[in-house]
């Protein structure tokens, strides 16, 4: 009898683990396919004149290509 049960016990670990796996390889799979678009969004402006040009202007912390360099009065907002 307590082998019989140790066996189902081994039986449901395994779907467990499985089950597991599969939800591992989906939030994984989930958080790459999003990081691209992060990525590719990122900008760098050397001057604030490049980022009038680009029309982007004035640059908050949330905006891409915001950096405490074109930020001189430390307010949050660059290239006033």
């Amino acid at each position: 009898m307590k082998l019989k049960i140790a066996n189902i016990y081994q039986r449901n670990y395994l779907y467990v683990g499985l089950a597991a796996t599969f939800v591992l390889a989906f939030v994984i799979t989930l958080c790459m396919t999003q990081i691209p678009d992060k990525v590719a969004s990122n900008k760098f402006y050397a001057t604030c004149t490049q980022a009038k040009l680009s029309g982007k202007t004035p640059l908050t912390r949330s905006d891409p290509g915001y950096r405490l360099g074109l930020d001189k009065d430390r307010d949050g907002r660059a290239c006033e």
